[in-house]
């Protein structure tokens, strides 16, 4: 602030990208180049691609985090899933757990990391986005994704109401590959039960893209 006058710094960093979109203060709709830009040229692989050298790179916490849940979001399933892998893989690997940073120099063992390197995995990849204990059901989210499987779990007889009919039909197996009418290209993906009486559970689909209205909730 010099002679006593506020003037805009050149200081620029991805995470306030992340955050002006997560907020809503930007848009796909209204600010696609930008969108475009943040999906295709940033994420993990601008380390190796030196993509805009003078934009200061998101952390593991909160940016990663904040740009996954952009990918969810937006329906970028396989996106999610292999920036999910580029970012926090090597910390598994390395430590059996996940970090605050993206180096190894504090705080190694991050309860908040978790969001992206566990929870996104399930709702994300697995499907499952909600689990509702009070009324017992289990909302499904299906997105594109090339895994032919992502897990192997006990499902038991239960009931699948499909949105767009409101129809109750039981799905034995509990399969993605069982919900033709509303994703009839899916592979064959079994949901994990996650150890409750699925006897007692209904899944619902939930539609795939952006939810509306907007959880900011991280």
């Amino acid at each position: 602030m010099p002679h006593g006058k506020l003037r805009t710094t050149t200081n620029r960093i991805e995470l306030r990208q992340h955050f002006a979109f997560h907020y809503d203060v930007a848009k796909p709709e209204t600010h696609r180049e930008l969108w475009n830009r943040l999906v295709n040229d940033f994420g993990p692989q601008r380390k190796q691609t030196k993509a805009f050298p003078e934009v200061h790179p998101a952390n593991a916490f909160i940016g990663n985090v904040l740009r996954l849940e952009l990918l969810s979001r937006y329906g970028l399933g396989q996106q999610l899933l292999d920036e999910s892998l580029a970012y926090q893989l090597y910390m598994a690997d390395r430590a059996g757990t996940l970090w605050e940073n993206d180096g190894a120099y504090a705080s190694g063992d991050h309860g908040f990391a978790s969001k992206g390197g566990v929870h996104v995995l399930y709702r994300d990849v697995l499907g499952l986005q909600e689990v509702d204990t009070v009324n017992k059901t289990v909302q499904l989210r299906l997105t594109d994704s090339r895994l032919d499987w992502c897990a192997k779990g006990e499902c038991r007889p239960l009931t699948a109401r499909l949105p767009s009919a409101g129809a109750r039909t039981p799905a034995s197996g509990c399969t993605r590959s069982r919900i033709q009418p509303v994703t009839p290209s899916r592979p064959k993906i079994a949901a994990a039960s996650k150890r409750f009486d699925t006897k007692r559970f209904a899944v619902v689909l939930a539609p795939t893209g952006r939810p509306d209205p907007p959880s900011h909730s991280i």
